[in-house]
Parts: structure tokens; sequence; C-alpha cells
């Protein structure tokens, strides 16, 4: 089995930081592969950005083992919901504060429910680093837009 790095060179935020949004299936770790299968994902919808039922789920309507596999991921209620929207930028955790300034928000930009130029990118345009920070706030291809 391959082991992936906790960081990738292109980013400052670990895998599970980023949800492993950008590893394949089959350099996920044990427990990631393990946790993403329990919310109905297998090789083919992981790697080609699928969409199980779990993923139309509200944190509140996740079964107890899918919210503890959400956990391994590297989700919290705030991410998987609705990727910190609503939260002020003083209630974010710092690591997403982080990856919220990777892709160009500032306090008052994140206050004030103002989206910097990035989000008018298709997701495959952005620059790793933006995409990684993308990641952390919860987003992934298939919900980018």
């Amino acid at each position: 089995e391959t082991t992936q790095p906790t960081t990738t060179p292109s980013s400052k935020f670990s895998n599970k930081m980023r949800k492993f949004e950008d590893i394949h299936w089959h350099n996920l770790p044990n427990k990631a592969k393990k946790a993403a299968t329990t919310l109905g994902f297998d090789k083919e919808s992981w790697d080609n950005s699928g969409w199980p039922e779990s993923e139309d789920k509200w944190w509140e309507d996740l079964t107890a083992a899918e919210r503890e596999a959400a956990i391994e991921l590297g989700y919290d209620q705030a991410s998987w919901d609705d990727q910190y929207e609503g939260k002020d930028w003083d209630e974010l955790p710092r690591d997403v504060k982080r990856a919220a300034a990777a892709m160009g928000f500032n306090k008052e930009m994140w206050d004030e429910d103002e989206w910097p130029d990035c989000t008018d990118e298709h997701w495959g345009d952005l620059s790793p680093e933006v995409r990684s920070g993308a990641m952390v706030l919860g987003y992934n291809e298939e919900i980018w837009g």
C-alpha cells in the first residue's frame, strides 16, 4: 500500500484538512478508505467525484456511523452542511481562516459575504493552493459550481 505524506508540496494543508479530496482511492489510508466506504463511496465514485446519497444529507440526518466517517475524513458540521457560510470570521477555526485566506478572503470580505475572484473560475483552473483552501472549507469539484 502506498503511503501519502501528511501534506503535499503544493499545499500547507494536510490530507485530512483537505478532506482527502485530491487523493486517489488506491492511495487513501485504510481508515480514510473505510470512512469513505461508510459514506457510500467506492473506488469509481471517489476517483470520479461521484456523489453518494450521504452527501445529500444534513449533518444532523447522518447516522452515527456516517458522522464518525465524515469526521475521519476531516469534516465537521459547518464544513459538511454549508462550507462555513453563515459563520463570522472570528468564529472560524484557525486552519479554516488560513484556507479562506489562501483563496483570497480576508476578515472584511468574509464577514460581508464578498467572494474573491477565484470563485468565478472553473475548479480545474484553480491554483493548487486555492483548490486546497476550498477543500478545507468543504468544497469539492462537484459542489464548486
